[in-house]
């Protein structure tokens, strides 16, 4: 097996509109056309949720039999240097969309077959970005800017002319708390938050939890009865649904749903959030600690700032969570520190900084896929909406 890793990255609007997502490969140009066709013949595209996968690739890795393998309903194919005109056709004839990466005067014959044209802003000066990006729009094409690291960055590419952005930009460090309104009281889900943190917290206390919000009463019970859980009876009170689930799962559970509430932010904040707290959790498991619950909630308060508005350290505060839990989410240190680090450096396709980490890139790729298909089974019982 290849040692060929890849991240999922957003593809949004300037609104953070959620358009489909874009692999990010880690070592594409030097993957063979076997091991891209391992790779991508191992992940079940449809699995993934309804918005497309883009997927880069290059001349020498395509071939009839990934063609083949490759649904068009759910795959974009973008494409990697220049490419004889007789595979392009064929991708067009399969009804793959098709974009052109870093269009030159050897490769532009070829946007005629596209859709979409990328570029790295990073390489061009300003004025020459909007001439290029002008002409580009003139054939019919979206402009897509690749691996923006911030969302600051949105206002300025836009203006050039950009329409969809794709990189790691959902997820960034709340420095000073926002006095924006939201369409869920703050002060509620860090109460919430706070009873499940405490170890004493008791099926009747979960209870009295959810009596504060029918919606997370009906949301609890409609993940119960869904096709994601085995039942020899339907499940209709909070109270069964705690005892069915179990205190640690139920306390997971609960949490999601909570955060799920925050009307007022991206929908892939918290899918980020969620693939980050799963991701965690499985890492944590093939490394043999303990504790996994633990590095669930390390994950999935990584980016409570950004749901909540406020600096990391504040929220802190207000929540009794353990001192581990504490230095993890604020420097990265201990146990769950060195694993949610990890984890962020592969959500952001910063591979080099994996390299102290005990598990094979095979290995890392394998619990990557298993928690993208947990987020999206998780989407679909939660009821969360784009």
């Amino acid at each position: 097996m290849s040692d060929l890793m890849f991240s999922r990255q957003p593809l949004v609007d300037a609104s953070l509109t959620l358009h489909g997502y874009v692999l990010d490969f880690n070592n594409l140009s030097g993957a063979s056309t076997q091991v891209v066709f391992d790779v991508l013949s191992s992940i079940d595209f449809d699995k993934l949720g309804d918005a497309p996968t883009f997927v880069k690739i290059r001349a020498s890795q395509i071939d009839e039999e990934l063609l083949t393998i490759l649904d068009s309903n759910y795959v974009r194919l973008l494409l990697e240097g220049n490419f004889p005109e007789a595979v392009v056709i064929e991708c067009v004839e399969r009804h793959f969309a098709l974009g052109l990466c870093r269009p030159n005067s050897t490769t532009l014959h070829l946007l005629k077959y596209c859709d979409y044209a990328v570029l790295s802003p990073e390489h061009y000066q300003s004025d020459r970005l909007k001439q290029i990006i002008n002409k580009l729009h003139g054939k019919k094409l979206t402009i897509i800017a690749d691996h923006i690291k911030e969302q600051s960055q949105l206002q300025n590419f836009g203006d050039c002319g950009f329409d969809l952005f794709s990189g790691d930009l959902i997820v960034s460090k709340v420095e000073k708390a926002s006095s924006g309104a939201s369409g869920y009281n703050r002060l509620v889900l860090v109460k919430l938050l706070t009873e499940l943190q405490n170890p004493d917290c008791s099926v009747d206390k979960l209870e009295q939890i959810f009596a504060q919000d029918s919606r997370l009463s009906y949301k609890l019970i409609d993940l119960i009865n869904s096709p994601a859980y085995s039942r020899t009876r339907d499940i209709s009170s909070v109270k069964d649904a705690i005892v069915f689930l179990g205190l640690k799962d139920v306390k997971k559970w609960i949490s999601l749903l909570v955060l799920s509430n925050i009307d007022d932010k991206p929908y892939e904040l918290m899918v980020q959030t969620m693939l980050r707290a799963k991701l965690c959790e499985l890492v944590a498991t093939e490394l043999g600690r303990t504790n996994i619950e633990s590095y669930f909630t390390v994950g999935l308060f990584s980016t409570l700032d950004n749901l909540m508005d406020q600096p990391m350290e504040s929220l802190l505060e207000q929540l009794p969570v353990d001192e581990s839990l504490s230095m993890a989410l604020l420097c990265g240190a201990g146990e769950l520190g060195e694993v949610l680090q990890a984890v962020i450096n592969y959500q952001a396709s910063n591979w080099q900084a994996l390299d102290g980490l005990d598990i094979s890139s095979v290995q890392l790729r394998m619990l990557y896929l298993k928690a993208l298909y947990w987020v999206s089974e998780s989407i679909a019982s939660l009821g969360m909406q784009k």
